[in-house]
């Protein structure tokens, strides 16, 4: 166009020239518009051109804002955004998808779609299929991370086309993990809600009030109620209230004419007899809430109902033992008084008041720590009351049985001796006592003649010690008679016989000198007897090495003794015929304790059974005595020949402490 122009300008200026020929002065008038019209095309060439030029710098601003934005909207996108090949290189990525990935960028691009998404994918074939048909996919698919774990991932992938025509694909797709955690926890609770309301002890229900029919009846009803749902569901209220039974009947109404007066209250319990299937009435409780709308017009009762005949029968059985129980308080030989925390009183049975000597008005308010009780202890020393056992009790929420103390009565001054047991009481879901019990006796008589027995017993036991100190004295007398008659001028078998009787009178001696010495008049320590036993009778033979092991065992008096006597025999025997002329040896005596019995057992290094001679020998006196004391203390006895020497070994039962004299 301004090529024309121009042509256009230069014959037109060539036209006005030629004619202007003859005349001079038109000469110079056409020159000069052919001037101008030049002027005018330089002029409009130069400024389309300048036009062009601002149109290209402004097209140029536009395309690098343009690219501005895209490069800002890509790095600071939340999603994830790939830009690759048809064939699933990548050629870039960015921030949020490596982020996503767990790769950087250099990791990502040049790579294929393996890296990113699961190829064994079954929905991958049939997206790759729909992007390449629809130029567009919208969808799930499984991609990978860096560490090899994979993730669910949707996104939307589309086919662009650059500059030059090329095609390219963008991928823009998120992380929904968390979504599809989410969405399987809520199916997963919506389960769970269902597998609680159908094996739930209660039925849940939602009855819908515009309708008058049930929008949810759970199967739990069936089994209260012996109805099918589906049946019951279709009832009306009429119907329903029909089966209720009539004497609960006016309850029941008046508690749906509140919940329907839109007083506010949108919780309502009520409790009802219901005809079962099988045709008897069994007890409900019904528990409710009122959905209201906007205006507070009712919408629907969401409720529960639980099966309560059995806990209705447990309030009958309940109120008949409240009964019995205020018969047995008030009836009663013991006192029994209730106290709170403090130590106050707050009932009493007319026992307590009996024994105490007050009114049930006197009593009531009245604290255990009141100094007018004058508590003491059994010594007659003052009680405190932090050590009371109502105070012990509150304090450590554990009860005391037969506490003994004594008081005075404030009515009359005399002092009366209680046993007194306490217990505390709980509230269940409390761990500490809301309140204490206290049971009790009189027993001052009682311990008038306890304190007069056991000053006869006392006495009794200093009698018996004297009766022990005298028989040890005579059996001392006894045994040195003995000694002297057993004279050098004596024959070897009355020697003999005479230092045998001795030792056995020695060994009952030191058990009365034993049980003198250790104030008790029952029982001996066996270990110590058997050490003053053995050690004397060792020492008579200068060449015999004595050796013990005791276990400490304390055992009856009745059963020492014979016990002793047969360690005299054994010991005695073993000093006499095992070490024969000057042989020197060692005799080993152990008292052991088992779980039910006790082992004695008296063993030698000497000559052995077959080479001894005398009492030891299986038909001699010895061992008779030794057989008969031991079936006296229901032990069995067994003698055996040692590697060398001889082991005697006594058996017998573990006597109980108190059983015997």
């Amino acid at each position: 166009m301004t090529a024309s122009i121009v042509v256009l300008a230069i014959h037109y200026a060539r036209v006005l020239t030629g004619t202007a020929v003859a005349k001079g002065r038109d000469l110079i008038l056409f020159s000069g518009l052919a001037i101008l019209c030049l002027s005018l095309c330089f002029a409009f060439i130069f400024g389309a051109r300048s036009k062009a030029r601002r149109a290209a710098k402004d097209f140029a601003a536009a395309l690098g804002e343009s690219e501005l934005r895209y490069r800002v909207l890509f790095e600071s996108c939340l999603s994830g955004i790939l830009i690759t090949e048809p064939d699933g290189r990548i050629l870039e990525a960015n921030p949020a998808a490596c982020a996503i990935l767990g790769r950087t960028e250099a990791e990502i691009c040049g790579s294929g779609r393996d890296i990113v998404v699961d190829p064994a994918d079954p929905r991958l074939g049939p997206a790759l299929e729909e992007r390449q048909r629809t130029g567009r996919f919208q969808g799930e698919l499984n991609y990978f991370r860096a560490d090899g774990s994979s993730f669910p991932a949707e996104l939307v992938s589309s086919i662009v086309l650059d500059e030059n025509g090329k095609r390219h694909c963008s991928i823009i797709f998120q992380d929904i993990s968390k979504r599809k955690k989410a969405e399987a926890e809520r199916l997963d609770s919506e389960e769970r809600l269902r597998e609680v309301l159908e094996h739930s002890i209660d039925a849940s229900y939602k009855r819908n009030l515009v309708t008058g029919g049930y929008d949810y009846l759970s199967p739990v009803f069936t089994r209260l109620s012996g109805y099918d749902t589906q049946d019951f569901a279709g009832k009306t209220l009429p119907e329903v209230l029909e089966l209720i039974n009539p004497e609960d009947l006016p309850n029941v109404n008046r508690i749906m004419a509140a919940a329907g007066s839109g007083s506010g209250k949108n919780e309502f319990v009520v409790e009802y007899r219901l005809r079962h299937r099988d045709g008897e009435y069994r007890w409900f409780q019904d528990r409710c809430a009122m959905q209201r709308d906007e205006e507070g017009r009712p919408l629907s009762l969401i409720g529960s109902v639980s099966d309560i005949s059995a806990s209705k029968a447990t309030e009958g059985s309940l109120l008949e033992s409240e009964q019995k129980r205020r018969r047995l308080f008030e009836t009663m030989a013991q006192g029994v008084i209730y106290f709170n925390l403090e130590g106050r009183i707050l009932s009493a049975n007319p026992a307590a008041t009996r024994i105490l000597g007050l009114s049930q008005e006197q009593l009531l308010g009245k604290g255990c720590d009141s100094p007018e009780w004058k508590v003491v202890r059994e010594n007659g020393e003052a009680l405190p009351t932090d050590e009371r056992p109502i105070a012990l009790t509150a304090r450590s929420g554990k009860p005391i049985e037969g506490f003994v103390l004594g008081l005075r009565l404030p009515s009359t001054g005399l002092r009366r001796w209680l046993s007194i047991s306490t217990v505390p009481l709980f509230n269940p879901w409390e761990q500490k006592p809301f309140q204490i019990y206290a049971t009790f006796e009189d027993i001052t008589v009682r311990k008038s003649s306890e304190e007069a027995i056991l000053a006869l017993a006392e006495r009794n036991q200093t009698l018996l010690s004297e009766l022990q100190h005298r028989a040890k004295n005579s059996f001392n007398m006894i045994y040195g008679m003995i000694s002297i008659a057993a004279v050098p001028g004596a024959s070897p078998e009355t020697r003999q016989a005479l230092e045998s009787l001795g030792a056995r009178i020695a060994c009952v001696s030191e058990l009365y000198t034993l049980l003198y010495s250790s104030n008790s008049a029952t029982e001996a320590q066996l270990d110590e007897y058997c050490a003053r036993i053995a050690a004397p009778l060792v020492q008579l033979s200068r060449n015999i090495e004595l050796e013990c092991d005791f276990d400490p065992i304390r055992v009856p008096a009745k059963k020492a003794a014979p016990i002793g006597l047969i360690l005299t025999e054994l010991v005695t025997n073993a000093v006499k015929y095992a070490f024969p002329g000057s042989r020197s040896g060692r005799l080993r005596v152990s008292l052991k304790r088992r779980p039910h019995e006790v082992l004695l057992e008296v063993a030698d290094d000497g000559v052995g059974l077959a080479a001894a001679a005398g009492p030891a020998a299986a038909s001699g006196m010895g061992l008779k005595l030794i057989q008969g004391l031991s079936a006296q203390i229901e032990g069995s006895f067994s003698m055996e020949a040692g590697s060398p020497g001889t082991r005697c070994r006594l058996l017998f039962p573990l006597p109980e402490l108190g059983s015997e004299g």
